[in-house]
């Protein structure tokens, strides 16, 4: 059963880029080429939605499917015109996607699941600290800027929001697990600025 789950999202991945690669490029950049702002923005946030659905009919989070499409359209030319037209729209989600996610943890629960929190929190800042700095250091670069890398890679990416999500889901995972990872994201993404201000004061 995993077996065949791992080969399914090795398929679809692998078959999307192959394939996609060929197309989405150059029919984005063809659509550009008509200087109609709406219909480049339509088709790429069609494009994006359709991979999504294709991605959730075979199983998958509709997340896979969007970041798949978003690495397809990355490749063409006018890609940066595509993410100045769509900002708005990533923004709007963005905010809606939060929102989303604090209306399903409970803060009647809070005290439970804060210290487990705050032990992934720090198991995650020292290990992704410590894999990063050393995964850059073995790259080649110097100590000072293996550390900067360390970290301003130490927040757990909202990405894991999806990952629990999909897991609950499953039943893969306890509903207790995503209000802990949701306080632990969320004392990140607060500490991430000071800890890339940190960096800076390295030499």
């Amino acid at each position: 059963m995993i077996g065949w789950s791992i080969a399914k999202i090795v398929i679809f991945v692998a078959g999307t880029l192959a394939v996609g690669s060929l197309i989405v490029p150059r029919l984005i950049d063809k659509v550009a080429e008509i200087d109609r702002a709406e219909v480049l923005i339509l088709s790429a946030v069609g494009l994006c939605f359709g991979l999504a659905i294709v991605g959730n009919r075979l199983g998958f989070s509709v997340a896979i499917g969007a970041f798949l499409m978003g690495v397809l359209v990355a490749n063409a030319r006018a890609v940066e015109k595509v993410a100045h037209l769509t900002s708005p729209l990533r923004d709007m989600f963005g905010a809606i996607f939060f929102v989303s996610v604090g209306a399903l943890i409970d803060l009647s629960q809070f005290r439970v699941f804060l210290l487990p929190a705050l032990i992934i929190t720090l198991a995650m800042l020292a290990g992704k600290v410590i894999g990063c700095s050393l995964g850059t250091r073995i790259m080649g670069y110097d100590a000072s800027t293996s550390l900067k890398v360390g970290l301003g890679m130490a927040q757990i990416g909202e990405f894991a929001f999806i990952v629990v999500r999909s897991g609950q889901a499953a039943n893969a995972v306890s509903s207790f697990l995503y209000p802990t990872i949701g306080v632990a994201v969320a004392i990140t993404a607060f500490l991430t600025p000071y800890m890339i201000k940190l960096s800076y004061k390295i030499r």
